[in-house]
């Protein structure tokens, strides 16, 4: 009953401090954006009024504060969430009302019904996309809402809903996407909000004010990253049927289920080290940790069948933190059997747990390094830190199994004689401990219906030059992928356009 009550309270969670925290996580950058003024081209005409052009003025408003919070990761979550939800619930009022009802709910998938990418190697892009598609259905089905997630398909206003140029920074593709599509401009937002989430648990371990009450501040980063979760998730259940099956992006099935399983592992790692530095059972952290363990291999299974160079980068880190883990769980499983009950010890099988364990932490530390030399633009400029294979907490465990093992060898040689197995011991039952919060789109802003708009007026894109200007279509997308830097020193590092 300990162990449930230990595990379902947040005040007896949190995630402890470490060193230096970006030398231990991997981040990407949000998706760059250009700027955008709805209340300017060709989607402006389609107010008949000062009422209809005032509500394309807070559209623009809410993207660009919504853009000023995500580009600074020091905001609290709340003034965030906030900014994000009010820019979406305003964004989904203009999409129902181009679309002239209202919008369809999504339903969520199965995971085992996602794209297997091993056994659809022989098909083709279009027949992928197709599966993907099939794999995913509606709420109040109809024939119009049966057309809505298929690319390029007719439906009401479809002049108007493409006269906005969406452009957004792809990191695995590594170059700019655009599209006159407001899902695409949803899908990527809401994408940048679950990365915002990640970004801001790792700020707030590397950045935040040591007088902060670390119980509290780990709370935050624990929510965050649950947060990030099941934003993934959503997008990878729920969204992903919207867009166009396109792989080697960051809307790759493969990439959003590694970033759901990251945020579920580091989130769990919180509560892995808060396990170990209260000294609860060893068979419970080892369970704990070859979860951990289980995670991060399938991110790094995933990552492997990817040529991109950002993939490729992702995949030394997935490798490394697989193989830390399962050096620590090995580790704990010595430690379990290294206890003597009514005289006899089970040495022979913790030593070869220990053995086992020293040389996984080895290869970890060499894919580490591995790891570090890998460059790519998610190491760019990159604030100088603690490499990982001389993190804390590799060396606490390394000490661990050193310490452990030349004590229990010599009491195995004098006191209990147990021969070694020859075969690795069996790992343990995975155990999870964490779930992620559920993500849900806000319902779409009435304001929309309280004006009268002609989607009509819309003129299509090209008919006017001095009107696709002001629509933005020759503006440029600025990335600049970089993590804020101590001392309250630029902040501009962050901006995401």
């Amino acid at each position: 009953f300990f162990f449930f009550f230990f595990f379902d309270q947040d005040r007896y969670i949190y995630i402890q401090r470490y060193s230096v925290m970006t030398g231990w996580l991997c981040r990407e950058p949000l998706k760059a954006t250009s700027k955008l003024n709805f209340a300017q081209g060709r989607i402006a005409r389609a107010a008949t009024n000062e009422a209809g052009k005032e509500q394309f003025r807070k559209l623009t408003q809410y993207r660009a504060s919504l853009i000023e919070k995500l580009s600074q990761f020091q905001h609290s979550a709340e003034s965030t969430n906030e900014a994000f939800y009010a820019y979406v619930a305003h964004l989904l009022g203009l999409m129902e009302q181009m679309r002239g009802k209202p919008l369809p709910k999504h339903v969520k998938r199965e995971r085992s019904e996602q794209v297997d990418e091993p056994s659809a190697k022989a098909m083709t892009e279009e027949e992928k996309g197709k599966k993907v598609k099939e794999s995913v259905g509606w709420d109040n089905f109809d024939e119009e809402a049966s057309q809505a997630p298929k690319a390029n398909s007719p439906q009401k206003n479809s002049q108007a809903s493409e006269s906005v140029v969406f452009k957004f920074q792809d990191n695995i593709a590594n170059n700019v996407i655009e599209k006159n599509d407001f899902e695409y401009e949803l899908a990527c937002m809401v994408m940048n909000f679950g990365l915002w989430h990640m970004k801001h648990a790792s700020w707030l371990e590397t950045f935040s004010a040591p007088e902060l009450e670390r119980e509290d501040v780990g709370k935050v980063i624990f929510t965050s990253l649950k947060t990030a979760a099941g934003v993934f998730s959503y997008l990878l259940d729920r969204h992903l049927q919207n867009l166009e099956y396109k792989p080697h992006t960051d809307f790759d099935e493969r990439m959003l289920s590694c970033r759901y399983e990251q945020c579920l592992a580091e989130a769990q790692e919180g509560v892995l080290e808060r396990a170990r530095t209260l000294g609860h059972s060893p068979a419970l952290i080892a369970s704990i940790a070859y979860d951990e363990f289980k995670r991060y291999e399938k991110c790094s299974d995933d990552m492997r069948q990817m040529t991109d160079v950002a993939a490729r980068h992702l995949h030394k880190y997935y490798a490394f933190k697989a193989s830390f883990y399962k050096a620590y769980t090995q580790c704990f499983q010595g430690i379990e059997r290294n206890v003597e009950e009514d005289g006899h010890k089970e040495s022979g099988e913790a030593l070869r747990c220990f053995k086992d364990a020293q040389q996984e932490l080895e290869m970890s530390k060499e894919l580490a390094r591995k790891y570090i030399a890998q460059k790519s633009f998610m190491t760019a400029r990159a604030i100088p830190t603690t490499p990982a294979d001389q993190h804390r907490l590799v060396f606490e465990i390394e000490k661990m199994i050193v310490k452990d093992a030349k004590k229990l060898e010599t009491e195995n040689n004098l006191l209990y004689h147990k021969k070694i197995p020859a075969q690795p011991i069996p790992f343990p039952d995975p155990r999870s401990v964490i779930e992620e919060i559920d993500f849900e789109l806000p319902s779409p802003s009435d304001e929309w219906k309280t004006v009268t708009l002609d989607f009509e007026k819309v003129p299509i894109q090209g008919q006017d030059e001095r009107l696709d200007k002001a629509s933005g279509d020759k503006e440029k997308v600025k990335p600049n992928p970089f993590d804020p830097v101590l001392h309250g020193k630029s902040n501009e590092v962050c901006m995401i356009q």
